[in-house]
């Protein structure tokens, strides 16, 4: 009977050992700081990119965060006020990174 009760600590272990290697690892960097850290630019604005030209679209990127409550992120704006560079650019180049 020892034996059979090592197996099933053994399976115990071994079940431990899936399921935590299993769970889902959010990264803990935002959507916004990653834009920052991978993201290069080219015209108009050549070089690394960065929120300082469009603030207002920081806190809309980091939205698309996992971990985020949000689960729809809707926007309206008028033309040309930085959607695609500030964004759409990064919001698709950070899942693409973490998925």
């Amino acid at each position: 009977m020892t034996i059979g009760s090592s197996t099933k600590i053994d399976y115990y272990h071994t079940l431990c050992e899936v399921l935590e290697s299993s769970k889902i690892k959010f990264s803990t960097l935002k959507p916004s700081e990653w834009a920052e850290r991978n993201l290069v630019m080219g015209k108009p604005f050549p070089g690394p990119f960065s929120y300082r030209r469009t603030p207002y679209t920081q806190e809309i990127v980091d939205c698309l965060a996992a971990d985020n409550p949000a689960r729809t992120v809707a926007v309206m704006g008028s033309a040309q006020w930085g959607k695609t560079a500030g964004i759409i650019i990064p919001g698709i180049g950070f899942i693409i990174n973490n998925d």
